[in-house]
């Protein structure tokens, strides 16, 4: 089987070849211009883009767009958030003029307006003081902790130590936006990530309620009304997107 795949990954790339050339030619017999035409030295080809679908993460896409609606619809204009994508969730609230502190372990290297960055491990939030915060996320990082994948200490308990953190510097009645990997049972794929059953987040939230949760799969969100029937919803499930968001008591 090795074999008849390596055959068929060469007739394909002879055949990709034969196209790039095949299009150089066709440029160059349509092009008019001299500032534009092909010369050996800048040939460059790419073969893997044709027929490719756009560039997408349907997790990250869609959890972005629905949370940063969440934050918006809660009327705050500063935010704190706990290593979340810049490019996508981060990029939706500062568009929305939110003022967004971002902590990361891993270093920012740009500077704009309405971002500020602290670098730093926020398993434990300490240099945030105790119910001081009104608007909280964390999507698509929790997982990762204790894993070392980001050059962070290993910790078995690292998920759970940064989600009494996010309970302990929120104010009462503040809102914590979230989001984790999900399915039926937990498991980890080490060094990846975690996967979590809805109801262990939740559970281990004990100072927080529920009062919106979604799902993401095949490139759909899906928002659960009766938060009561999360459970159905992931029966032989394995790797979902759960996003949550929890206000607390």
């Amino acid at each position: 089987m090795r074999v008849v795949r390596i055959i068929k990954d060469c007739i394909k790339k002879r055949q990709k070849k034969k196209r790039f050339n095949r299009d150089c030619k066709i440029y160059s017999e349509l092009n008019k211009s001299s500032d534009f035409r092909i010369e050996n030295k800048n040939v460059c080809p790419i073969y893997e883009d044709e027929n490719q679908a756009g560039v997408l993460d349907e997790h990250y896409f869609l959890q972005d767009i629905w949370m940063a609606k969440q934050v918006k619809m809660n009327g705050l204009n500063e935010h704190f958030d706990i290593g979340s994508r810049i490019d996508g969730f981060i990029a939706h609230l500062l568009s929305m003029n939110i003022v967004v502190t971002l902590i990361d372990i891993r270093r920012l290297v740009i500077d704009i307006e309405n971002l500020k960055f602290v670098q730093g491990d926020a398993t434990d939030l300490i240099s945030i003081a105790d119910g001081t915060l009104s608007s909280l996320s964390s999507l698509h990082a929790i997982e990762h902790f204790g894993l070392g994948r980001y050059g962070d200490d290993i910790d078995p308990d690292a998920w759970k130590k940064v989600l009494h953190s996010f309970e302990r510097v929120l104010k009462k009645g503040g809102f914590l936006y979230l989001s984790v990997p999900i399915g039926e049972k937990n498991h980890v794929i080490y060094n990846a990530h975690r996967i979590f059953n809805p109801h262990t987040i939740i559970n281990e939230l004990a100072d927080m309620i529920l009062i919106k949760f979604s799902y993401i799969e095949d490139y759909k969100i899906y928002e659960v009304e009766d938060l009561d029937k999360i459970e159905d919803m992931i029966v032989g499930k394995d790797y979902l997107c759960g996003c949550f968001v929890f206000s607390k008591i």
